[in-house]
């Protein structure tokens, strides 16, 4: 569509996501399947159909959403947490086999940002108990995951690719975190 549209494509912007609660041995088959299949099957085949595109235009950008919990353990999290950290795996293979085609690709890794669902999901109990052990106090803003996908995208990352960028106010690089 977009080169139907625009004559080529540049970037690539890969953020879908499906975070059902699954514990590892209350998860069922179809449940995995789902999960993966959205958020790392998603991914892959964005970038499968993205890159030939990319290649004809001399190159581009891609940013995969992961998130902090393909680094951590999470409980009751089990599809999501392997398959953002499949994401992270992806993304490093496919920036260094398109590198030399011009070809950037990195991944943004969010803590908690402040979204309508994820504020909805919580009772202010819970934000409390959740903010009080990020380093910065507070969940993040959606528009600070946007500037670094914005930064991403452009030209001022040119020599930047196989990059994770964790966008979580401290939270990952906290050795306390709980």
């Amino acid at each position: 569509m977009a080169v139907d549209n625009y004559g080529r494509l540049d970037i690539l912007y890969n953020n879908a996501v499906i975070a059902p609660v699954d514990p590892v041995l209350e998860s069922t088959e179809e449940k995995w399947e789902k999960v993966i299949g959205v958020n790392l099957k998603g991914v892959w085949l964005g970038m499968k159909y993205a890159i030939p595109e990319m290649i004809k235009s001399g190159g581009g950008s891609i940013i995969n959403i992961s998130s902090v919990t393909a680094d951590r353990g999470f409980p009751n999290l089990t599809s999501y947490t392997a398959s953002k950290g499949g994401i992270l795996s992806l993304t490093r293979e496919v920036a260094v086999e398109f590198a030399s085609k011009n070809i950037r690709v990195n991944c943004i890794c969010p803590g908690v940002i402040a979204t309508r669902l994820t504020l909805e999901e919580r009772t202010p109990e819970e934000l409390e108990k959740e903010t009080i052990v990020m380093p910065m106090r507070r969940f993040g803003r959606p528009d600070e995951v946007h500037k670094v996908t914005l930064f991403l995208a452009s030209d001022d990352s040119s020599y930047i690719t196989g990059q994770t960028l964790a966008v979580d106010g401290g939270w990952e690089a906290d050795a306390y975190m709980t």
